[in-house]
């Protein structure tokens, strides 16, 4: 069975800092027209720090459209002029104030691929070196460091519901990189 849509029409109805939103027209396999509300997302990085401890540090913040603080491990967007080596150590030194020496991959997926096309490259960090750089000046950020055993408990107890981060930690678990 066919399953790919054709595009018929597409009208970007925002464009903003972070994301743009596009309203497209599509053909759907049985012919029939539909509509797709798609978010357009820059691609991104999302870094498991592992201490020479062997604790993990994650953050902390408020994000707006939960309404809630989420533990989370460091993650952005891959700026235009980034590669996404770049884009990680800038994440880990604006976030935890680290860079890493040594990173290994553990996957690339979408995030959320029935509304945007965020594509998000997953990894580990080990060998931590301190080095501080500004971050956002709209993000405010604590970083805590937790044992993987903590963290799989914090999961277990709905205190850790962001989904990079169960995905990175339960890599990280399965194939102990």
């Amino acid at each position: 069975m066919k399953l790919k849509e054709k595009l018929i029409k597409s009208e970007k109805i925002y464009s903003g800092k972070i994301l743009d939103l596009k309203l497209d027209t599509v053909e759907l396999p049985n012919g029939k027209t539909t509509l797709r509300e798609n978010v357009i997302h820059k691609q991104a990085v999302a870094v498991l720090p592992i201490q020479h401890n062997g604790k993990v540090i994650l953050i902390k913040q408020y994000r707006h459209c939960t309404g809630e603080e989420l533990w989370e491990i460091p993650a952005g967007s891959i700026d235009q002029e980034e590669n996404i080596e770049k884009a990680l150590q800038r994440e880990l030194s604006e976030e935890i104030g680290f860079i890493a020496k040594k990173v290994h991959k553990l996957c690339a997926a979408y995030t959320t691929p029935g509304f945007t096309s965020e594509f998000t490259h997953f990894f580990v960090a080990e060998k931590l070196i301190s080095k501080k750089i500004k971050g956002d000046d709209d993000e405010f950020i604590e970083a805590k460091e937790y044992t993987i055993e903590e963290i799989f408990k914090m999961i277990k107890n709905n205190k850790i519901k962001d989904a990079k981060t169960i995905l990175a930690v339960s890599l990280y678990k399965l194939t102990k990189v």
